[in-house]
Protein backbone atom coordinates (compact mmCIF):
# COMPACT_ATOMS: atom_id res chain seq x y z
CA UNK A 1 0.00 0.00 0.00
CA UNK A 2 1.20 3.49 -1.18
CA UNK A 3 1.83 5.68 2.31
CA UNK A 4 0.43 8.90 3.06
CA UNK A 5 2.96 10.97 2.30
CA UNK A 6 3.38 9.54 -1.49
CA UNK A 7 1.95 12.49 -3.07
CA UNK A 8 4.35 14.48 -1.09
CA UNK A 9 7.33 12.62 -2.32
CA UNK A 10 6.03 13.12 -5.74
CA UNK A 11 5.72 16.59 -5.59
CA UNK A 12 9.15 16.83 -3.84
CA UNK A 13 10.69 15.27 -6.82
CA UNK A 14 9.26 17.63 -9.08
CA UNK A 15 11.03 20.87 -7.15
CA UNK A 16 14.09 19.35 -6.68
CA UNK A 17 14.01 18.73 -10.46
CA UNK A 18 12.89 22.47 -10.90
CA UNK A 19 15.33 23.57 -8.89
CA UNK A 20 18.32 21.84 -10.36
CA UNK A 21 16.52 23.23 -14.04
CA UNK A 22 16.38 26.73 -12.34
CA UNK A 23 20.35 26.64 -10.87
CA UNK A 24 21.46 25.62 -14.15
CA UNK A 25 19.34 28.48 -16.07
CA UNK A 26 20.84 30.81 -13.79
CA UNK A 27 24.44 29.72 -14.57
CA UNK A 28 23.51 29.72 -18.58
CA UNK A 29 23.02 33.22 -17.94
CA UNK A 30 25.65 34.57 -15.55
CA UNK A 31 27.94 33.10 -18.05
CA UNK A 32 26.58 33.94 -21.40
CA UNK A 33 29.18 36.16 -22.43
CA UNK A 34 31.95 33.89 -21.08
CA UNK A 35 34.34 33.32 -23.75
CA UNK A 36 34.27 29.47 -24.47
CA UNK A 37 30.82 28.59 -22.46
CA UNK A 38 28.01 25.97 -23.68
CA UNK A 39 25.08 26.25 -22.17
CA UNK A 40 23.85 23.81 -20.32
CA UNK A 41 20.33 21.89 -20.48
CA UNK A 42 18.91 19.16 -17.29
CA UNK A 43 17.53 15.73 -18.78
CA UNK A 44 15.23 14.64 -16.48
CA UNK A 45 12.33 12.23 -17.03
CA UNK A 46 9.71 10.33 -15.08
CA UNK A 47 10.17 7.78 -12.30
CA UNK A 48 9.36 4.47 -12.86
CA UNK A 49 5.47 4.15 -12.38
CA UNK A 50 4.31 2.16 -9.03
CA UNK A 51 2.23 -0.84 -9.83
CA UNK A 52 -1.00 -0.34 -7.26
CA UNK A 53 -3.28 -3.10 -7.41
CA UNK A 54 -6.81 -0.76 -7.82
CA UNK A 55 -8.59 0.03 -10.77
CA UNK A 56 -6.47 2.64 -12.32
CA UNK A 57 -3.25 0.39 -12.49
CA UNK A 58 -0.32 2.53 -11.88
CA UNK A 59 0.66 5.63 -9.85
CA UNK A 60 3.30 8.11 -10.79
CA UNK A 61 6.20 8.29 -8.83
CA UNK A 62 7.93 11.88 -9.54
CA UNK A 63 10.67 13.14 -11.84
CA UNK A 64 14.11 12.24 -11.54
CA UNK A 65 17.19 14.30 -12.54
CA UNK A 66 19.44 12.00 -14.56
CA UNK A 67 21.93 14.72 -15.70
CA UNK A 68 23.28 18.02 -16.85
CA UNK A 69 24.58 18.23 -19.81
CA UNK A 70 26.47 20.49 -22.26
CA UNK A 71 24.65 21.77 -25.44
CA UNK A 72 27.46 21.40 -28.14
CA UNK A 73 27.01 22.12 -32.03
CA UNK A 74 28.92 19.15 -33.61
CA UNK A 75 29.71 21.53 -36.86
CA UNK A 76 31.07 24.00 -35.00
CA UNK A 77 33.26 20.96 -32.71
CA UNK A 78 34.84 19.71 -35.49
CA UNK A 79 35.54 23.20 -37.27
CA UNK A 80 37.58 24.01 -33.73
CA UNK A 81 39.39 21.18 -33.48
CA UNK A 82 40.34 21.52 -37.00
CA UNK A 83 41.45 24.97 -36.54
CA UNK A 84 43.15 23.74 -33.11
CA UNK A 85 44.97 21.64 -35.34
CA UNK A 86 45.74 23.45 -38.15
CA UNK A 87 47.19 26.30 -35.69
CA UNK A 88 49.32 23.67 -33.78
CA UNK A 89 50.47 22.64 -37.10
CA UNK A 90 51.38 26.12 -38.55
CA UNK A 91 53.17 27.10 -34.63
CA UNK A 92 55.42 24.28 -35.16
CA UNK A 93 56.56 25.43 -38.30
CA UNK A 94 57.12 28.67 -37.27
CA UNK A 95 59.57 27.38 -34.88
CA UNK A 96 61.15 25.38 -36.54
CA UNK A 97 61.32 28.04 -39.49
CA UNK A 98 62.72 30.79 -36.79
CA UNK A 99 65.51 28.34 -35.92
CA UNK A 100 66.41 28.23 -39.48
CA UNK A 101 66.15 31.72 -40.20
CA UNK A 102 68.50 32.59 -36.91
CA UNK A 103 70.80 30.22 -38.49
CA UNK A 104 71.27 31.74 -41.83
CA UNK A 105 71.05 35.07 -40.56
CA UNK A 106 74.70 35.89 -40.16
CA UNK A 107 76.68 38.51 -41.05
CA UNK A 108 78.85 37.45 -43.88
CA UNK A 109 82.00 36.14 -42.72
CA UNK A 110 80.64 33.55 -40.03
CA UNK A 111 77.48 31.24 -40.15
CA UNK A 112 75.80 29.72 -43.04
CA UNK A 113 76.48 31.98 -46.07
CA UNK A 114 80.15 31.71 -45.47
CA UNK A 115 80.23 28.29 -45.55
CA UNK A 116 78.12 28.19 -48.63
CA UNK A 117 80.70 30.10 -49.94
CA UNK A 118 83.68 27.90 -49.49
CA UNK A 119 82.08 24.76 -50.25
CA UNK A 120 81.34 26.47 -53.81
CA UNK A 121 85.32 27.66 -53.88
CA UNK A 122 85.98 24.21 -52.91
CA UNK A 123 83.79 22.90 -56.07
CA UNK A 124 85.53 24.78 -58.26
CA UNK A 125 89.05 24.15 -57.04
CA UNK A 126 88.05 20.32 -57.38
CA UNK A 127 86.59 21.03 -61.07
CA UNK A 128 89.84 22.22 -61.95
CA UNK A 129 91.79 19.89 -60.16
CA UNK A 130 89.67 16.78 -61.64
CA UNK A 131 90.64 17.91 -65.45
CA UNK A 132 93.77 16.81 -64.86
CA UNK A 133 93.20 13.62 -62.82
CA UNK A 134 90.62 10.79 -65.02
CA UNK A 135 90.05 8.76 -62.11
CA UNK A 136 88.38 11.83 -59.85
CA UNK A 137 86.12 12.47 -62.95
CA UNK A 138 82.87 10.36 -61.87
CA UNK A 139 83.37 11.10 -58.11
CA UNK A 140 83.22 14.93 -59.41
CA UNK A 141 80.37 14.53 -61.18
CA UNK A 142 78.70 12.65 -58.42
CA UNK A 143 79.88 15.60 -55.88
CA UNK A 144 78.80 18.07 -58.37
CA UNK A 145 75.05 16.36 -58.41
CA UNK A 146 74.71 16.60 -55.05
CA UNK A 147 75.92 20.20 -54.87
CA UNK A 148 73.23 21.03 -57.66
CA UNK A 149 70.48 19.48 -56.00
CA UNK A 150 71.79 20.82 -52.58
CA UNK A 151 71.45 24.31 -53.84
CA UNK A 152 68.14 23.62 -55.85
CA UNK A 153 66.40 22.81 -52.46
CA UNK A 154 67.62 25.54 -50.48
CA UNK A 155 66.56 27.82 -53.11
CA UNK A 156 63.14 26.17 -52.98
CA UNK A 157 62.54 26.45 -49.29
CA UNK A 158 64.09 29.68 -48.76
CA UNK A 159 62.39 33.32 -48.61
CA UNK A 160 63.23 36.22 -50.88
CA UNK A 161 65.74 37.47 -48.77
CA UNK A 162 67.93 34.16 -48.64
CA UNK A 163 67.37 34.00 -52.37
CA UNK A 164 69.06 37.20 -52.73
CA UNK A 165 71.67 36.45 -51.00
CA UNK A 166 72.69 33.04 -52.66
Amino acid sequence: MVSQFFGLNIAASGLRAANAALNTTANNISNANTDGYSRQQVKQEATDALRVFATYGCAGAGVDTLAIERVRDSFYDVKFRNNETLLGEVSQKNYYNGLIEDYLNDDGTTGFSSLFNKMEAAMESSDDSCRHNRDQVSLHVQLKECYRVFQQRIRQHSGPSVRHKL
